[in-house]
This record gives structure tokens, sequence and C-alpha cells, in this order.
């Protein structure tokens, strides 16, 4: 009867869950809110974190790009109502 029982119990536990393959294993960075000292944890796979990357390069890239061309934010956009203070 015991021995019925444990194999009865060894056949109802689940498989161990497969291991991912690195691709597919999310990888987690801890990040910071801009005025924030509170960290937050983000995962994602290292497919969508190349892709965030790149992303935030084009994105930095675009602004210099426009800086340097004087195209930057001035202190009149930043007014209320474009007025020089």
């Amino acid at each position: 009867m015991l021995l019925s029982f444990m194999a009865m119990r060894l056949d109802t536990q689940a498989a161990p869950p497969a291991r991912l393959e690195p691709k597919d294993r999310p990888l987690c960075r801890r990040e910071t809110e801009t005025g924030s000292n509170i960290t937050f944890r983000v995962c994602h796979t290292k497919a969508d974190w190349a892709l965030i990357d790149q992303r935030n390069g084009e994105g930095v890239s675009d602004y210099q790009r426009e800086f340097s061309k004087g195209r930057g934010v001035s202190i009149e956009q930043t007014q209320p109502g474009g007025h020089k203070p």
C-alpha cells in the first residue's frame, strides 16, 4: 500500500521547468526615473535590450545633431507664451 502511494505521488509531481536558452532568458537592469532616488527592476531579453539601447542611442544622436545646428531648446521655448524673461 505504501509503495503504491509513493509511486502515485512520484507520477503526479511536475517535471522541472525546461531551461531557457541564453537568448530567451530575461536580463534585468536596475533603473532610476529622472527626479527620483527610487530604483526599480526592468527585465527584457538580450535582443530586446539591444533594440532599446539602439533606439536610445539614435535619440541621443538626433538630439545632439539638432542642438549642434542651433535648433536645441532655447530659453524662449521654455517660457510660457514664448516671451523672453
